[in-house]
């Protein structure tokens, strides 16, 4: 029988759909700023940001979902992938985009 498995199921750790805001900052700064929390798995997160963060940077990221059943999460991830909202819902190119899908995976908890 052909295996007919997406690559999602196939995933080491599955994601846990989430919708709550986050706070994450640089390591090197102080100043936290908020995003919003889509997805969470054992060693990741994709999370949506309002300004372009560079990929390969530290962030400091804390996650407090309001869900009894969805541990709170304190951690230290490396940005892997960040792709520009507007790329998939910009009419025209001219439009300059707000928000960023920020791909991280966890290097610490705390």
């Amino acid at each position: 029988m052909p295996n007919t498995a997406s690559s999602n199921e196939s995933r080491r750790y599955p994601r846990m759909a989430v919708d709550c805001v986050i706070d994450y900052r640089h390591v090197e700064h102080d100043q936290p700023v908020q995003g919003q929390a889509k997805n969470i798995s054992g060693n990741g997160m994709l999370f949506i940001a309002d300004r372009e963060i560079t990929v390969g940077s530290l962030l400091e990221i804390q996650v407090r979902p309001g869900n009894p059943s969805i541990p709170a999460l304190d951690a230290v991830v490396e940005v892997v992938r960040i792709s520009s909202v507007g790329d998939r819902q910009m009419a025209r190119a001219s439009e300059t985009p707000s928000n960023f899908e920020v791909g991280a995976v966890i290097v610490s908890m705390k």
